[in-house]
C-alpha cells in the first residue's frame, strides 16, 4: 500500500508550545505541521533542545499546565488541543501511547512489572484480574522477554536496560494503541540492544498497523527505521520528506550537517566533522532562520526573514533561503577530502 493510500490518523497543524510569561514567552515548538498515517514510522530528528520531546508531550497533552499549546492536533479528525484533562485521559494510553526516554526513571521501582502492566490494563480495558494477567504474559512474550510468565513478579532493577525498555514497550502496547510516541527509546543502550529495540518497533508497526513517531538525534537510526523523516531545529521544521530522499539528497544545511557528522570511510586520525556552535537558547531565537548563527551559507536575510517550508520535489519540503548554495558547499567539502 502506497503512502497516499494509508489512512491518516494524526494531522498536526501549526503547533506552538510556549512556556514562561505570556508577555515574553519561551517558544519551544513554533508553527510545526506534519501528518502520520497508519502503519507508518515518522522520524523526528535533531539535536538536544530542538523541540522534539516537547512536540510529543504536546500531542499527548502532558506539556500542560506549565506549557501553553495552540494550533491543531487532529487525532482521527478530532482536535485534542481544546480537550480538558478528563477527555485527554480517555485518549492517552488507550489510543495514543508513549515510550519515555529512560525506562528506569519511568518504571516504578517499588512495583513488579506485572503489576505495572496490569495497572495500565485496568485503566484502559474491561479485563478482569485473570484476563489482565494472561494479557500481561502475552505482552511480555510479544516484546521478546524470555520466560514471560516467570518475570511478572520481578522488579525493574532485576531487568537489564534493554529488557526494561521492552517492559516499557509492553506497557505502552497494553491497550492496543493506534499511535506510539517513542522518545529516544534506545538512549544509553549498547548498539546490539539498540538494533533489537528498533527492529521490534518496526515489526510491531508492520504487524499491528500501528503508526509511530520516533524521536532521535541519530540520522543512522532514521535511515534504518523510518518511512519518513522531519528534521527539527530551534523548535521548527527545516526539512521533511521520505527517508530515502532526505538521506540521499538532503537540501537544508542543517540536514546536510547532521549527515556529514556520521563517520564514513574516514582514514585513521582524521578529525571528524561536527556542526560548529550550539543550538540557540529559547530566549535568543532570531526572527529569521534559527540555524543562521551556525550556517556556512547564511546571508543577511536569514537573520531577519524566516524561511517557510516550500516544496522541493516529491513529498519533500525545505525551509531555506540558500538551499543550492548549501548543497554546493558540502559537496565541495567532500570533494576536497
Amino acid at each position: 500500500m502506497s503512502h497516499a493510500e494509508k489512512e491518516m490518523v494524526l494531522d498536526v497543524r501549526h503547533l506552538r508550545t510556549e512556556f514562561g510569561l505570556a508577555e515574553r514567552p519561551l517558544v519551544a515548538v513554533d508553527d510545526v505541521s506534519f501528518q502520520v498515517r497508519t502503519g507508518e514510522i515518522l522520524g523526528l530528528v535533531g539535536e538536544s533542545g530542538s523541540g522534539k520531546s516537547i512536540t510529543l508531550r504536546s500531542i499527548l497533552g502532558i506539556a500542560r499546565p506549565r506549557g501553553r499549546v495552540s494550533g491543531e492536533i487532529l487525532w482521527k479528525g478530532r482536535d485534542l488541543v481544546p480537550l480538558d484533562e478528563a477527555a485527554l485521559r480517555r485518549v492517552r494510553g488507550r489510543e495514543i501511547a508513549m515510550i519515555f526516554q529512560e525506562p528506569m526513571s519511568s518504571l516504578n521501582p517499588l512495583l513488579t512489572v506485572g503489576l505495572q502492566i496490569s495497572e495500565n490494563l485496568a485503566a484502559h480495558t474491561e479485563l478482569d484480574a485473570k484476563a489482565r494477567k494472561a494479557r500481561a504474559i502475552e505482552l511480555l512474550d510479544m516484546v521478546g522477554i524470555p520466560a514471560a510468565r516467570n518475570r511478572l513478579g520481578d522488579y525493574p532493577h532485576e531487568f537489564s536496560g534493554g529488557m526494561r525498555q521492552r517492559v516499557m514497550i509492553a506497557i505502552a502496547l497494553a491497550s492496543n494503541p493506534q499511535l506510539l510516541l517513542a522518545d529516544e527509546p534506545t538512549t544509553a543502550l549498547d548498539v546490539t540492544i539498540q538494533d533489537q529495540i528498533l527492529r521490534l518497533i518496526q515489526a510491531l508497526s508492520r504487524d499491528l498497523g500501528m503508526a509511530v513517531i520516533l524521536v532521535t538525534h541519530d540520522m543512522g537510526v532514521v535511515a534504518e527505521t523510518c518511512d519518513r523523516v522531519a528534521v527539527m531545529y530551534g523548535g521548527r521544521l527545516c526539512e521533511t520528506g521520505p527517508t530515502a530522499d532526505v538521506i540521499g539528497d538532503a537540501r537544508h544545511p542543517y540536514s546536510l550537517g547532521l549527515l556529514r557528522s556520521i563517520p564514513r570511510d574516514v582514514a585513521p586520525r582524521t578529525p571528524l566533522y561536527s556542526i560548529p556552535g550550539a543550538p540557540p537558547a529559547l530566549n535568543a531565537l532570531p526572527a529569521g532562520c534559527a540555524f543562521t548563527a551556525r550556517c556556512p551559507v547564511a546571508g543577511p536575510e536569514c537573520l531577519d526573514v524566516r524561511p517557510s517550508l516550500e516544496a522541493a520535489g516529491r513529498q519533500r519540503q525545505v525551509a531555506c533561503h540558500h538551499r543550492e548554495e548549501a548543497l554546493a558547499h558540502f559537496s565541495a567539502r567532500e570533494a576536497a577530502q
